[in-house]
């Protein structure tokens, strides 16, 4: 497994033009052991663009701008690879979330595949905290919630990021922050959890022994927790296998004296699910996004529309309107009932809606009525 060495060169010169694609590479903005970033202009409308290939360094090399998979690595590990590159791109392109970073476009040429993305005003927080290192817990608050918010759908769909840090937290000119780069992002559901590099301090143990313990939204969480951290001290943060090695044995967690300082300084709530993200052993981790807000009490960003309270006059208005039920057929019962579960969907979305069975009992449930109401 390869830890997040410095990467060789082996970028797209500046200047280049895809063949096929409107695009044409300006300048690198970075290189990671899983891909390289470009800055381009998209030449159709003349705006600037982020691309990002996909160039596994431990699988792939560079002959002529071509991507040529390495033999000792393996030609079908590069095609898994790709295929796994090719599905992120799919469903993120799908994706719409003020949190997460938006994907224009996705192409395959010169034997590897390309994410287009928007070019965002900002920085890092990496950068931010280069220059104001130790951040107070009510501006991380300004980031964190809404990453959380953005984790939170990306885990729904069934993706892990399995690289949160600093670089990939992009904080945009308006303050909005926005996860970025999937390059090592893995799926749930598919198993694809291999062929990936890890940055030390952030990885959770399950990331450096892959075939040991399974990853999940858990991997995320202790990355999330490391990046908070992180924001708290500024100090680099141990490696996690050799935590985890001092907690099954009983011996000195070398992040004991860090959580001990910062926890004087945090409200109790908070040192809890720092403590339960950082948690080495799986079995004692937040498992996901929901149980972490739970520990803290922060509510999802975007609640249901509450029904605005009818005034007096519009009561009025409505009573005049009032039909008696003895007085309808079945179709019009069947008719004022569908009214009223319209009427009052919020409501129902807000009390009906907590988990899956729930939903397709609703659904369910409407579909018959739907039935009903149309064979009457």
């Amino acid at each position: 497994m390869s830890l997040s060495p410095e990467p060789p060169n082996q970028a797209l010169p500046s200047g280049y033009t895809f063949s096929k694609f409107p695009y044409q590479l300006i300048e690198v903005l970075g290189q990671g052991g899983f891909g390289i970033t470009y800055k381009a202009t998209e030449l159709k409308t003349n705006l600037k663009v982020v691309i990002k290939e996909h160039f596994p360094l431990n699988l792939v090399t560079r002959q002529d701008n071509r991507v040529i998979p390495l033999q000792v690595a393996g030609p079908a590990d590069f095609k898994q690879s790709l295929g796994h590159f090719l599905k992120e791109a799919q469903t993120l392109t799908n994706f719409n979330h003020a949190n997460i970073v938006k994907i224009k476009n996705y192409f395959r040429d010169l034997g590897t595949a390309y994410f287009v993305m928007p070019f965002l005003a900002g920085e890092s927080l990496e950068t931010i905290l280069s220059r104001s290192p130790g951040q107070s817990l009510e501006e991380i608050k300004k980031w964190f919630t809404p990453i959380l918010d953005g984790l939170q759908a990306v885990h729904a769909r069934g993706i892990v990021h399995r690289d949160i840090k600093p670089s990939n937290v992009f904080i945009q000119t308006d303050l909005n922050p926005i996860l970025i780069d999937f390059g090592s992002a893995g799926d749930i559901l598919g198993g694809d959890m291999q062929n990936q590099f890890v940055t030390h301090g952030f990885a959770p143990p399950e990331q450096y022994l892959q075939t040991a313990i399974a990853q999940g939204p858990w991997t995320d969480i202790y990355a999330l927790g490391a990046v908070l951290l992180y924001c708290l001290t500024g100090r680099d943060l141990p490696n996690s296998v050799a935590r985890l090695i001092a907690t099954t044995e009983g011996t000195f967690d070398p992040l004991e004296p860090t959580l001990q300082a910062v926890e004087t300084k945090l409200k109790p709530i908070w040192a809890r699910a720092l403590r339960g993200c950082l948690c080495p052993e799986v079995k004692g981790r937040i498992k996901g996004v929901a149980e972490l807000r739970r520990y803290l009490g922060i509510e999802i960003a975007e609640q249901p529309s509450k029904i605005k309270p009818k005034s007096l006059k519009t009561e009025a208005i409505n009573k005049q309107n009032v039909i008696n039920p003895k007085d309808l057929s079945l179709k019009g019962r069947l008719k004022n009932i569908w009214t009223t579960i319209i009427s009052y969907y919020n409501d129902i979305r807000m009390f009906l809606f907590k988990d899956k069975s729930s939903i397709i009992f609703f659904i369910v449930f409407i579909i018959v009525i739907s039935l009903i109401f149309y064979i009457c």
